[in-house]
């Protein structure tokens, strides 16, 4: 059976290129739900919730504020996307090899919309690893905080001519977290090899436990291209997967 546990980074095929095209042609459709990220001279849009920004302190928001976002947003995407959300499931049961699930107070995946690419590319590319789950309470939601794994999904359902990428640096162990709390990743990632991943049309790209990663530019792109992905993490706990924005 296939399943995506033993490596850091997996890619999975998905959807074919004319469901990636129905599905970015509805979201586009969508437009006037779109809402720009955190960076206001961003060309970058979600269609959504993001935990990452709507839960977490760093942006002065809480799960409550988390919660009272979602109730406008789920709903909207279920009714919308229900169908690829109920396929999606299904495929990532087989995947990971376990059941899958959402929950009624956490995201459903969302869409980033990128527009284009600024002059100064590092500062809208930062090395990071995805910690937003520290912001969910999961012992009111499971009780328990006992979490078996982590992971990060991300969906392209359509690329510009240059691509996509995603930067890679290995997991955050224990000695790059000790060293982080006193030096950037920037400098952390200086004594580690970068490997480079290239998105595929359709197909999950999974990224296992805190993985430093960074996605890369991929230069300009031309008049009316756009790079839009579907972005979800998911938890294990009680050998179960959650998935969620």
């Amino acid at each position: 059976m296939e399943t995506a546990t033993k490596q850091v980074i997996s890619q999975h095929a998905f959807l074919d290129e004319d469901t990636c095209k129905a599905m970015s042609d509805k979201v586009c459709s969508f437009k006037s739900e779109w809402q720009r990220t955190v960076d206001d001279e961003m060309d970058v849009f979600f269609l959504g919730t993001s935990s990452f920004v709507s839960a977490h302190p760093k942006f002065d928001k809480n799960f409550e504020s988390f919660q009272k976002e979602i109730a406008k947003t789920n709903p909207f995407l279920k009714t919308n996307f229900g169908d690829f959300y109920e396929k999606l499931k299904e495929r990532l049961s087989v995947i990971l090899n376990g059941p899958v699930r959402f929950h009624e107070k956490l995201s459903y995946p969302g869409f980033i919309i990128w527009l284009g690419e600024k002059e100064d590319k590092n500062r809208y590319y930062p090395v990071h690893y995805d910690s937003q789950y520290r912001v969910i309470p999961w012992h009111e939601l499971y009780q328990t905080s006992e979490i078996q794994d982590v992971i990060t999904i991300t969906l392209p359902i359509h690329l510009p001519s240059g691509g996509g990428r995603l930067r890679t640096w290995g997991p955050l162990d224990a000695q790059a977290m000790k060293q982080s709390f006193f030096e950037s990743l920037e400098v952390v990632i200086k004594s580690r090899e970068c490997t480079t991943h290239h998105y595929q049309l359709g197909h999950f790209l999974i990224q296992h436990g805190l993985v430093i990663h960074q996605p890369a530019p991929t230069g300009d792109f031309r008049e009316g291209e756009m790079r839009m992905t579907v972005q979800f993490h998911g938890i294990k706990i009680n050998d179960s997967w959650t998935l969620y924005w």
